[in-house]
């Protein structure tokens, strides 16, 4: 056992995850460390919720597991605090009472569960893992829009605006009229840009455009749309099969 930033645990494992545990009641939290210790989680208790900022939990794959007194704004602090830096880690509250209007508060302030104490195994371990999962979502997720943004850096200003006009839903023609080129022209800056940002289909080129704010096009809202009905108006309209005459009905 050794103290790390006034907080009592383990030797660190060499994964990234933690759990963090809050808990004015030291005997409680050295309980719950020491027993998802002995599991194989890599656990930190502490008393205050000051020492677990110190502990710096933002920089990590994280469960915090936080004690909500009555009365004790300091839960909903660090889970506002986690928050503010975009933490990779789940929130669990554990009270000793259940107060429902304190757990609906909770949840919607992204909380990953409410337990009441004394704490189930059952209860306790679904939850841990559910946090940590949902850290590492957030941090999966975070490292592939740190890499789209690495790809569209890489767009030329033209493939910009041609990957903003695909993301609006419009076609080839479409968009080779709102910026004035041909639409040949159009399919080799498409083909480019899906190139260099990794993507083969239209799904996921409208999937990277639907995180991003992408430039629009030179060309205002309106004549976009006047652009839209000029295309429109020179495609070709299919020959209508006359319908057949109606026939008089033979019966007397």
């Amino acid at each position: 056992m050794r103290e790390t930033n006034g907080m009592s645990g383990t030797v660190p494992a060499k994964s990234s995850r933690r759990i963090y545990i809050v808990d004015p009641d030291a005997a409680a939290g050295a309980a719950l460390r020491e027993a998802l210790s002995a599991l194989g989680y890599d656990a930190r208790s502490t008393g205050s919720v000051a020492s677990i900022i110190a502990a710096a939990p933002a920089k990590r794959i994280a469960c915090v597991l936080v004690d909500a007194s009555p009365g004790d704004p300091s839960a909903f602090a660090l889970q506002q605090y986690l928050h503010e830096r975009d933490a990779d880690a789940g929130v669990v509250f554990m009270a000793a009472h259940a107060d429902i209007a304190m757990a609906v508060t909770a949840m919607k302030r992204g909380a990953i569960d409410f337990l009441v104490k004394p704490l189930r195994m059952s209860e306790l371990l679904p939850a841990v893992e559910a946090a940590l999962a949902y850290g590492e979502r957030k941090r999966e997720a975070r490292q592939h829009d740190a890499e789209t943004a690495t790809r569209l850096a890489r767009l030329t200003p033209r493939e910009r605006e041609v990957f903003a006009l695909v993301v609006q839903g419009k076609r080839n023609k479409a968009i080779a009229e709102a910026l004035g080129s041909r639409e040949s022209t159009v399919k080799v800056h498409r083909s480019r840009l899906m190139r260099k940002l990794g993507v083969k289909t239209l799904a996921d080129l409208l999937g990277i455009g639907s995180r991003r704010d992408l430039p629009g096009p030179r060309m205002s809202p309106d004549r976009l749309a006047d652009a839209d009905l000029h295309t429109a108006a020179r495609r070709p309209r299919r020959a209508r099969t006359p319908a057949p005459p109606l026939r008089a009905d033979s019966t007397p």
